[in-house]
């Protein structure tokens, strides 16, 4: 340090000319956090790391070390963030469900419509995480967690339209198998509508364009865009694979209990080419026959077993 140089008008200076060095002591700090010992260590994260992955990375280095009796260690800052924002929407989550299926039991009065309804959402996490693999993006527990979260009250509105459509036309008197066709054709369009205009809404967050509309200026990849990507990609992908399998699912399973119960309550057909026998309480006009009786063909009477009798000798006339 004594000999470090640095660059001044009149040319190289050592420190030494302007930076007296002396030993002095200082003031330490024992920092305690919950009446123990503790000690911080801080680190900053890397543009285009996932700290996910280095935090996994060190629990399984700490976990293959030796360390000395009651030494504990704690991940704080952003992980300890992460995990309390995905306790709140696991609960948010939960409630929202619970709350959507009461009333759409009262409104449909049917469990099984009511669950046939709430189906959708697992399709939506298929489909946010079909999405998620496609882009090469991460699973965020805060943005993508919101975005699950905000699928459970869009995707519920097109199947709540097929079922209600059916239902209107079942109380107008028409059969079952007629009710799902018409219902699915009648609603194919608003829904694709619905789906498609609210996925081009979200394609600039997708690919992180920024508009500038005092400046006229278009930024693609701001710092400002990137926080809302995960959450766009997570609704629209979700969304679309979502319609797609209700647009298709809904109606077979609509129809599928009473499909079912016809199956089942269905008669074995009757054997073809055998007799069948009609009683007179099924036949309008009974036509009764009377059959000849039958000849009598004449029996010879069997001969009586024992001993022949001689014949009888011949006897001449007188003449």
């Amino acid at each position: 340090l004594q000999s470090m140089r640095i660059r001044t008008p009149n040319g190289m200076v050592p420190l030494s000319n302007f930076v007296k060095r002396e030993v002095k002591p200082a003031v330490d700090s024992i920092i305690h956090k919950d009446g123990l010992v503790s000690v911080f260590v801080k680190a900053n994260v890397v543009q285009g790391i996932d700290p996910n992955v280095k935090i996994a990375k060190l629990k399984k280095w700490l976990a293959s070390e030796k360390w000395a009796d009651g030494v504990t260690f704690r991940f704080r800052g952003g992980d300890e963030d992460s995990k309390k924002s995905q306790a709140f929407l696991t609960k948010a989550m939960a409630a929202s469900v619970f709350l959507m299926f009461i009333i759409l039991v009262t409104q449909f009065n049917s469990f099984y419509h009511a669950i046939l309804t709430l189906s959708t959402l697992v399709m939506s996490i298929a489909g946010v995480l079909i999405g998620m693999m496609v882009t090469g993006q991460a699973f965020s527990v805060v943005m993508t967690g919101v975005g699950v979260v905000a699928l459970a009250g869009i995707v519920v509105n097109n199947a709540i339209v097929l079922i209600d459509t059916y239902h209107v036309l079942l109380d107008e008197g028409m059969e079952v198998r007629e009710a799902v066709l018409r219902t699915a054709a009648q609603r194919l369009r608003p829904v694709m509508l619905t789906t498609v205009t609210t996925i081009l809404g979200l394609l600039p967050m997708i690919f992180e364009v920024n508009l500038g509309w005092l400046s006229g200026s278009v930024a693609i990849g701001s710092q400002s865009s990137a926080w809302w990507v995960q959450l766009a990609t997570a609704i629209s992908f979700g969304l679309g694979f979502a319609t797609l399998l209700t647009l298709f699912l809904t109606p077979v399973l609509l129809a599928a209990p009473t499909v079912w119960k016809e199956t089942l309550m269905r008669k074995p057909a009757e054997p073809t080419g055998s007799a069948v026998s009609t009683s007179p309480q099924n036949d309008p006009s009974p036509v009764s026959e009377v059959q000849p009786a039958a000849k009598k063909k004449p029996t010879k009477k069997p001969a009586k077993r024992g001993r022949k009798k001689p014949p009888k000798p011949a006897t001449q006339a007188a003449e």
